[in-house]
């Protein structure tokens, strides 16, 4: 019976454990004790903020049982979703000035997983574009990067798209033909 107990205790981990005993080598600039510290002042419902190794500001924006959203630093963030009993996902979002992200999945030992996502874009004409300008404007897509955020409230990846090298008429004219995307996890990728 203590076995079990131990055992259960183990395998079910809270997103504050999963935080703080997350390598060093995904966030170099932010150890397991400043991870820790965050996640104490977090639970105390006080300002969760600290200096990271590289003197810049990392708060925890959101935490919850199977949620976690950390804005690192001015120019990048991360977001952690537990999946299900054995895997973790992980964005890490990079603004420079456009945003990027990248997706990993782990186990709970993070140990990497592979993972695979459709990112291609999702393009609609509607019916108020003609064909020509569709074209037009599917031409002016290229290149673009691809933002994800992971839900707090189920295991879905939402998907935006951003294109570095547009005005901001452009990206006006542009945003009429993307339609959202929001991928769910089926145990073994996001589709």
């Amino acid at each position: 019976m203590c076995f079990l107990a131990c055992w259960l205790g183990v395998s079910a981990q809270d997103m504050r454990q999963i935080w703080i005993d997350m390598p060093d080598s995904i966030v170099p600039y932010l150890n397991k004790s400043l991870r820790t510290e965050l996640a104490d002042y977090a639970n105390m419902k006080v300002k969760a903020e600290v200096k990271n190794l590289l003197g810049d500001t990392t708060r925890i924006e959101k935490l919850t049982d199977s949620y976690l959203s950390v804005t690192l630093n001015g120019s990048s963030c991360l977001e952690i979703r537990i999946l299900d009993k054995s895997a973790v996902a992980l964005v890490q979002t990079w603004k420079g000035p456009e945003a990027e992200s990248r997706l990993s999945v782990y186990s709970l030992a993070w140990e990497q997983l592979p993972v695979t996502i459709d990112g291609r874009i999702n393009i609609v004409r509607p019916d108020s574009v003609d064909q020509k300008e569709y074209d037009d404007l599917r031409l002016l897509m290229k290149p673009y990067l691809t933002e994800l955020h992971l839900s707090a409230d189920d295991n879905s990846l939402s998907i935006n798209y951003n294109f570095p090298l547009l005005s901001m008429k452009e990206r006006g004219r542009v945003a009429i033909l993307l339609k959202p995307r929001t991928l769910r996890w089926t145990g073994k990728a996001f589709r």
